[in-house]
């Protein structure tokens, strides 16, 4: 009976290669996290100190550590692609922890005042990057589509994009305004709100 028990105790090998595999990932996202960070707000306080929003030094982090400018090789031992499934779930945990930080902080008293310019704002927040983002594949779409990708859809990917990815920066930028930053929070906050 004893030596029945040891035996359903002893981990299988394919356990252990899973337990092995499951450190390197975790491995990974932390090294990719400590590098972002690192990067992020090394390069963020650089741009604070020149008198420019931090919030383009972050993104200029995310340009230095991708594939764009390292290629997909060095960018892949900092950001290997095993990790890339787990740094979607951060990120969206990262999204919801900001629009609810958005909802606590927003100030309807303060967008029933300023109602129309803050619809407006809003609006135009995502028209024109949109806009901008669906003529771009005016050039693009010849050299960068392959033959089973529509123009539209193309052009519908490249708009969405545009004016999604603003979203953050726009938050960040409007957090850090010389003038008033209480109540420009409080008014970004609207606009984002209504994004």
């Amino acid at each position: 009976m004893v030596k029945h028990w040891w035996r359903r105790r002893q981990p299988r090998p394919g356990a252990i290669a899973a337990r092995a595999a499951d450190a390197d990932v975790f491995l990974g996202v932390l090294v990719a996290l400590a590098a972002i960070i690192i990067i992020g707000q090394a390069l963020a306080k650089l741009f604070a100190r020149i008198n420019q929003p931090p919030v383009i030094g972050q993104v200029l982090a995310g340009i230095l550590l991708g594939p764009s400018l390292l290629g997909p090789q060095y960018s892949a031992l900092v950001l290997p692609l095993s990790v890339a499934p787990f740094w979607g779930v951060i990120a969206q945990l990262g999204v919801v922890s900001y629009m609810f930080i958005v909802g606590l902080e927003l100030n309807s008293a303060l967008l029933k005042k300023r109602a129309h310019a803050t619809v407006a704002t809003a609006h135009a927040s995502i028209l024109v990057p949109f806009l901008l983002g669906a003529a771009l594949p005016l050039p693009l779409y010849p050299r960068l589509a392959s033959s089973n990708v529509t123009f539209t859809s193309f052009a519908l990917f490249m708009g969405v994009a545009m004016f999604n990815y603003g979203l953050p920066g726009v938050g960040a930028y409007s957090d850090r305004l010389p003038h008033d930053p209480y109540k420009n929070w409080r008014h970004g906050s609207g606009l984002r709100s209504l994004r």
